[in-house]
This record gives structure tokens, sequence and C-alpha cells, in this order.
């Protein structure tokens, strides 16, 4: 094992290049579509309704606050169990589609 030969100024072979222009351009993509998606979605924001909007965010930040600091200070899996859950806010109400009389 100590006989082997370390080659100085060297080249990479084609297929790293090859390889990490695949995964810039992957990145790239992936970064257009969540932009795509965001302006979607504030185009539509006026038509959401979130009831109780304050006291969900308040909700929201409390139990983001207390899994992070769980997570930091004591433990893992219930801080983690809340940071989860706080994903689960802001509930929207459903769009109540209205009947046509035919």
């Amino acid at each position: 094992m100590g006989d082997v030969a370390v080659r100085k100024g060297g080249r990479l072979p084609g297929f790293v290049y090859i390889l990490l222009l695949c995964y810039f351009g992957a990145g790239l993509l992936l970064v257009l579509l969540q932009l795509l998606t965001l302006r979607r979605w504030r185009r539509r924001i006026s038509q959401r309704h979130v009831p109780a909007a304050r006291a969900q965010f308040a909700i929201w930040a409390a139990l983001v606050v207390a899994g992070v600091t769980l997570v930091i200070t004591w433990s893992l899996a219930i801080g983690l169990i809340l940071v989860l859950c706080a994903q689960f806010l802001p509930r929207r109400r459903k769009a109540v589609m209205e009947e046509t009389g035919d």
C-alpha cells in the first residue's frame, strides 16, 4: 500500500462536469418551479379566508418557539412533534360550492 503513486496536475473527467451541470440545472429548475408556485399562490390569496387569523398565528408561533426550545434544551422528540404540529396552521375554511337550481 505504500507504493501508490500520486499523480499531480491531472484533469477531472468530463463526466464530473456533466454531473455538476445536471445538479445545478436540477436545482435551478426546482427554484424556478417554487417561484412560479409562489406567484400563483399570491394571485389567489384574496380568495382565501382564514378564520381567527390572529389566534391561529399566535398558536403557530407558540408551537414553533416551544418546539425549537425543547429541541435545543430538553427533548428532541417532543420538540419535533410540536414543530410538526405547527405545520397544520393556519387552517382555512373550505370553499362552499353554491348549488344551481336546474
